[in-house]
């Protein structure tokens, strides 16, 4: 199978990022509706453990995530055989922690921008988009097309097989029979 290119990779990342803020702005919501910090801070934590499990579960169980699926890739071993659970996960941790970390720098930069700490708020944001576009470089550059959290937990991204359709009847005639219901 062929290695998955950074363009399909890239939606497939977007459809996950959307289900996924989807499911913690609906659990943020109801912790918010609560008025307890403690809920609010529980919400928080489950989400963000849930995420990186649940698409785990989906690429050890089907080898793709939603959004994988849909751009017709899926996650293998290094191999190319079926992804173990211990790989999917520490891939999952890896692949959506790291973003919450780029969040937070450029969160802190933007803060420091407005407070008119300049220096800081450039240096932040630089390391910000400087991590994020790190991943991007790693699979534009390596040879298999590997980001860094995929290196991490040696496993492939590769196009998946083409579903073949089902072949026509082989029998003449059969076919009509059937749909009419004329039998002898």
């Amino acid at each position: 199978m062929p290695l998955a290119s950074l363009l399909r990779r890239i939606v497939a990342s977007i459809v996950d990022a959307i289900l996924a803020a989807s499911c913690v702005f609906g659990l943020l919501r109801a912790g918010i509706g609560s008025r307890e910090p403690l809920a609010l801070i529980g919400v928080v934590v489950f989400a963000l453990t849930a995420i990186p499990a649940l698409m785990a579960v989906f690429e050890f169980r089907y080898g793709s995530t939603p959004g994988k699926w849909l751009a017709r890739i899926r996650v293998t071993d290094d191999d190319g055989g079926r992804v173990r659970f211990s790989r999917a996960l520490r891939r999952n941790f890896l692949k959506w922690c790291a973003p919450m970390g780029y969040a937070t720098a450029a969160e802190l930069g933007l803060v420091a921008h407005f407070r008119n700490l300049d220096f800081v708020s450039s240096t932040l944001l630089f390391a910000a988009y400087g991590l994020a576009s790190m991943n991007v470089l790693a699979i534009w550059l390596s040879t298999y097309r590997q980001a860094i959290h995929d290196v991490l937990s040696d496993t492939l991204v590769l196009v998946a097989p083409r579903r073949t359709p089902i072949p026509p009847c082989p029998v003449k005639g059969l076919e009509e029979e059937l749909h009419t219901g004329d039998r002898n």
